[in-house]
């Protein structure tokens, strides 16, 4: 699985959709699954968090334990730039995106389809790219994009079911 970086923002910060983020993350957990990131990914959840701390909407003490808390996260690989760079390229010029950020993690997605045999899911709660993605699809190849205010993941459903306490 790869969550896009509006995803992961969301497990950290309460703000619209943090309920599925997290019902999401509490998912991949439950599964042991693999979130795959690119490379850089670490940094931009990073530099969103100092961006929240630097407008005053966190105290740095806040800021520092949000930050601990996602280097955390079990089951997080950072895929290399050799294995996505060109991928990235090719994704971004063939949907027409501005920047490689986005269709790096398309890019991420791409690969870990091509590596295991199955579907990567890419999760991103950013509209406007999960609408260019939808509208552009038949050039992206090996995709299952969903939206994440859109598609619930199951675990929301599921959630008072169960009485699973997770800690991470």
């Amino acid at each position: 699985m790869c969550l896009d970086t509006s995803v992961l923002i969301k497990t950290l910060i309460e703000e619209k959709d943090t309920e599925a983020a997290l019902a999401l993350l509490e998912s991949v957990l439950l599964k042991q699954q693999i979130i795959a990131l690119p490379p850089f990914a670490w940094a931009e959840a990073g530099s969103v968090l100092r961006k929240i701390c630097g407008r005053n909407n966190l105290t740095a003490q806040e800021a520092d334990d949000l930050w601990f808390e996602f280097r955390q996260y079990p089951g997080i690989i950072y895929l290399s730039d050799e294995i996505i760079a060109d991928k990235a390229w090719k994704i971004s010029c063939s949907l027409n995106m501005p920047t490689l950020y986005d269709s790096s993690f398309l890019a991420v997605a791409e690969v870990i389809t091509e590596i295991t045999g199955e579907i990567c899911e890419y999760w991103t709660a950013d509209k406007k790219l999960y609408d260019s993605v939808e509208l552009e699809s038949k050039k992206f190849s090996g995709k299952d994009v969903r939206y994440l205010a859109v598609v619930i993941p199951d675990v929301v459903v599921n959630k008072y079911v169960s009485n699973v306490e997770l800690k991470y």
